[in-house]
């Protein structure tokens, strides 16, 4: 069975070129462009991991974090947060990430990240 991946980013660009690596990797990869549609994927199904731009509308992945912590939805996924934040660790650390990856990044980094 594939591991599976969660891509959040409010950019489409970012989710559609993340999405086909990862799919070209093998990974089953769903998509959400927002916190609100992340935490709709998460009621759905549990993916192996998460990779969650945190600067977004409608719910920013600070939020998304606070919420899916209090929902208890699919504590075992891990976060690999995407930024292009200064302090990248600092941001990680404040949704619970397991890692994080400073945009930009390359293709093995990122491939680094989800293995």
């Amino acid at each position: 069975m594939a591991r599976s991946v969660l891509v959040v980013d409010d950019d489409p660009f970012i989710v559609e070129a993340l999405a086909e690596l990862l799919h070209d990797e093998g990974f089953a990869v769903r998509t959400a462009y927002n916190g609100r549609e992340a935490l709709e994927a998460l009621r759905a199904s549990c993916p192996d991991v998460i990779l969650l731009d945190l600067m977004m509308p409608i719910m920013d992945g600070w939020e998304f974090a606070r919420e899916r912590h209090r929902l208890n939805l699919c504590p075992n996924a891990r976060i690999v947060v995407l930024t292009a934040a200064a302090d990248p660790a600092a941001k990680a650390a404040q949704v619970g990430a397991a890692q994080f990856i400073a945009k930009p990044y390359s293709a093995d980094e990122l491939l680094e990240a989800v293995s």
